[in-house]
């Protein structure tokens, strides 16, 4: 549009100004002549300037129509001689056409072209349209402000859709906007729905293990304590009623047999009453440093009268001053379950080792013995609670499996780690860790 005003201004100036100078260099040709060059330059002029889609005009200093095409006369409803030397205020309301004069005027005021800026203005029908108007000063030759060159298109129907396409770009936002708030609330939901179905797993899991712990505990009251208390009764019956009928080696041998049954039999209550108060979170936990030495011995002494019965020695080379932190009754009643086992599957006149070591930030206890050892699949199932697993001792002692539970139990709760290796025929070793120092828990 610009290059177009320009053209217009160029052709005009050059109409208005060649027949000047034609006249001033050429003053012998006659005025016949003349009148058709002008007539057929402003023709032309005339028919580019009518043939536009676009409003096309040039106005004086005072904003009057000097040149209009046909477009804009259409608008004016009227013919383009009519409009020449008329203003904007004979066609339009006073508020538009002071508009359009006060923007003219401060166009020629300032001398500077103002391009493609939107302006409102009325169509044939009087209906209200969007103009893209671009308004160049016209300059004589000496450079002077004498009029403007307007050129406008109408744009109302770009503007339509422009704000048809701004109002579905929000109503797509807003869908948008919609959508994600639904993802948020789809997302939250799925993570509650994860968090309920891992609490629900947990829940299972927690519920599984009671089960299996519930079973273990009636299978242990059913079988394993029974057997103690059978042996017991019987022999002390026997006793009763063939006391004296028996020797004093037949009398003692039953009294041995009644000893190891109810130390059996304590054990075996010992056992399930430390590991109740486990399952039930009411066993206290109270980490101290602990002389690790000095509990082995207290241990071994405990042993001692069994050992010495199986004719088993019990050699400890931990040093006097290794020093553990953990709860010292949970350490003991490791210490003495896996003594206990040492003796019950070693053989007569066989041996038990106990060794320690530090092993970084923890202290590593080991628990050997030379007896009957067993297989891998028999390994596999200590320290579970979801298996039974029981074999009876080398002089026939019973025993559940429950201690080697409560001995995981115990080491795990101290920060510590248990396992075993063992070998058929060979022996089996434990081995357990706990911390140097204290540790938070």
């Amino acid at each position: 549009m610009v290059i177009l005003a320009v053209a217009i201004i160029s052709m005009a100036a050059y109409g208005f100004y060649y027949f000047f100078h034609q006249y001033r260099k050429e003053k012998g040709r006659t005025e016949t002549l003349i009148r058709e060059s002008i007539l057929q330059e402003r023709n032309q002029l005339r028919t580019l300037i009518d043939s536009m889609p676009d409003v096309i005009f040039i106005k004086d200093r005072q904003s009057r129509f000097v040149v209009v095409n046909r477009m804009v006369a259409g608008v004016m409803g009227t013919e383009p001689e009519s409009l020449i030397g008329k203003t904007d205020f004979e066609f339009y309301t006073p508020d538009l056409a002071q508009r359009y004069y006060d923007d003219e005027q401060a166009i020629m005021e300032a001398g500077e072209a103002k391009i493609n800026y939107e302006e409102p203005h009325l169509d044939e029908n009087g209906n209200r349209i969007i103009l893209s108007t671009s308004k160049v000063p016209l300059r004589n030759s000496d450079g002077e402000v004498m009029g403007i060159v307007g050129i406008g298109r109408d744009i109302t129907r770009l503007k339509r859709i422009e704000i048809q396409l701004m109002k579905k770009t929000e109503d797509l936002q807003e869908t948008n906007r919609l959508l994600e708030e639904r993802q948020e609330e789809i997302m939250l939901q799925s993570e509650e729905l994860a968090a309920q179905a891992q609490f629900l797993r947990i829940s299972n899991t927690e519920l599984e293990r009671l089960n299996k712990t519930k079973d273990k505990f009636f299978s242990i009251i059913a079988h394993d304590l029974r057997n103690p208390f059978n042996a017991i009764m019987g022999f002390s019956d026997l006793l009763c009623h063939d006391y004296n009928e028996m020797d004093d080696k037949q009398k003692l041998g039953l009294l041995e047999l009644i000893s190891l049954s109810s130390e059996s039999a304590y054990n075996l209550l010992e056992n399930l009453l430390q590991w109740a108060r486990t399952q039930t979170d009411k066993i206290k936990f109270n980490p101290e440093y602990v002389e690790l030495a000095e509990v082995v011995q207290q241990v071994i002494d405990l042993h001692g009268i069994i050992a010495e019965k199986k004719q088993v020695s019990i050699e400890s080379s931990i040093p006097d001053l290794t020093r553990v932190y953990a709860d010292k009754n949970m350490i003991h009643t490791v210490i003495r379950n896996l003594i206990s086992n040492a003796i019950k599957f070693s053989h007569k006149g066989g041996r038990v080792f106990l060794s320690a070591c530090d092993n970084g930030e923890m202290t590593e206890i080991v628990i050997r013995d030379e007896g009957i050892g067993m297989s891998r699949e028999n390994l596999s199932m200590l320290f579970r609670i979801d298996t039974y697993y029981s074999t009876s001792g080398t002089s026939g002692e019973s025993g559940t499996g429950l201690g080697l539970i409560i001995c995981k139990e115990f080491v795990e709760k101290n920060n510590g780690r248990i396992r075993a290796t063992s070998k058929e025929g060979e022996g089996t070793s434990v081995t357990f860790t706990l911390p140097l120092a204290a540790f938070s828990h």
